[in-house]
C-alpha cells in the first residue's frame, strides 16, 4: 500500500537532474539555431547599439513596474492580508 502511495506522489515530480538536462539541450539547440541563421553571438555582445537598446528596455520596464504595475500588486496584496 505504500509503494503505491509513493508511485503516485513521484510520478509528476520530475529529477532536478533531468531539468539541468533539458536546460542544457535549450542552450545548445538554442546557439545551433542561431549559427544556422548566420547569428554571431560574439558580435551580438559587443554590438554598442544592442547595449543601449536593451538598457533603455530594461529602464522603460523598471518604470513601468514601479510606476504602473507595483502599486497595484501592492495594494492587492494588503487586501489579501486583511481577509485572512
Amino acid at each position: 500500500m505504500q509503494n503505491s502511495k509513493r508511485k503516485i506522489q513521484n510520478r509528476g515530480a520530475m529529477p532536478r537532474t533531468q531539468g539541468i538536462v533539458q536546460l542544457i539541450i535549450i542552450v545548445a539547440l538554442s546557439v545551433i539555431i542561431l549559427s544556422l541563421l548566420g547569428v554571431s553571438l560574439r558580435a551580438l555582445f559587443t554590438d554598442q547599439t544592442l547595449k543601449e537598446n536593451f538598457i533603455f528596455v530594461w529602464d522603460f520596464l523598471r518604470h513601468a513596474w514601479g510606476i504602473y504595475v507595483w502599486p497595484y500588486i501592492q495594494s492587492l496584496w494588503q487586501k489579501v492580508q486583511e481577509l485572512m
